[in-house]
């Protein structure tokens, strides 16, 4: 009896070929939608946050009747500059802590001394996961100088609100008020354009510059404004240290404005995420700004009391 020969064949190279084609075109199909998953988790995680500080500002008011301050200073008059802060430099996101669970870090802090204390620098650049955007890859510290040497501070992508006007030059005094400056109290009862139509929070990216911008030029931090504290560079343009907790919608020194998620924008308001930034309204919502936004309605959203209600956005 006979056997059959049985004969073993693989692919031909024209077979791999085409095997090889249809995979990479399946995996040219199927990336973006893994990435754009991926992203929404991320946007997500972020959106969260946002609610967690909204309701964690919402709690400090109850507690406190007003809202956190800007950030805190000592000595100074609501037109004084920024050079003339004597301390303590602690910012709104600093007092707010202990609502995010976090007291056990503000305890670390001594709040009656100064953010540059040796002690309280030690916790600087603590990584707090509530102040982080997920969709931001950028470094989660920074350095800045001080009167007591260089400062090692961990980032946030989350600023308060300041309104419009000089931020650089008079962070204590606003030209429109928005909820956060210098020594600011503001209570609910100040919000007359309502608390639905007036921003508290907004986004801001790791900082984006190149050229003969520094990597720390317009970076945020959770921690403080310090006194006598300067970004490493004399590059840094007119973004000077409040810009390190606080963002405003128009800055009157400036004709020009910076769109959101601009090319060279990493302040004041901007973000990783395509098409615009999330934000924190005063009722504690968080919604989405299209970066298309009219730069007229965006500064009228950043003020207390502008009188326009910003209904389409």
């Amino acid at each position: 009896m006979k056997r059959r020969n049985q004969s073993h064949h693989g692919f031909t190279l024209i077979e791999l070929i085409i095997v090889m084609g249809v995979i990479a075109v399946l995996v040219a199909l199927l990336l973006p939608a893994v990435q754009q998953a991926r992203e929404a988790a991320r946007r997500t995680t972020c959106k969260n946050n946002l609610k967690q500080l909204g309701l964690a500002l919402t709690n400090y008011q109850g507690l406190h009747d007003v809202i956190p301050p800007g950030y805190v200073a000592r000595d100074v008059a609501p037109d004084d500059p920024y050079t003339a802060e004597v301390g303590s430099g602690y910012a709104w996101s600093t007092l707010l802590l202990p609502f995010l669970d976090q007291i056990s870090l503000q305890r670390r802090l001594d709040l009656r001394g100064n953010s540059t204390d040796q002690l309280s620098i030690a916790v600087a650049a603590t990584q707090v996961p509530a102040f982080i955007c997920p969709s931001d890859k950028g470094e989660l510290t920074f350095t800045l100088k001080s009167g007591v040497g260089d400062m090692t501070l961990s980032r946030t992508n989350y600023v308060g609100v300041y309104g419009t006007g000089d931020l650089s030059a008079l962070p204590g005094a606003p030209t429109s008020r928005g909820v956060f400056y210098r020594n600011s109290g503001t209570g609910i009862y100040d919000l007359k354009d309502g608390a639905s139509h007036t921003l508290l929070l907004g986004e801001r990216m790791s900082p984006q510059f190149k050229d003969n911008y520094p990597r720390e030029c317009c970076a945020a931090t959770w921690y403080a404004v310090p006194p006598g504290a300067a970004y490493q560079s004399d590059n840094s343009g007119a973004f000077q240290p409040p810009w390190l907790v606080l963002g405003a919608t128009k800055d009157t020194s400036n004709s020009s404005l910076i769109p959101l998620n601009g090319p060279r924008a990493s302040a004041p308001f901007s973000s990783q995420h395509v098409g615009g930034i999330q934000v924190v309204l005063a009722d504690g919502s968080v919604r989405f700004i299209s970066e298309n936004i009219d730069h007229e309605q965006f500064r009228q959203l950043g003020e207390i009391a502008d009188g326009g209600l910003d209904a389409d956005y």
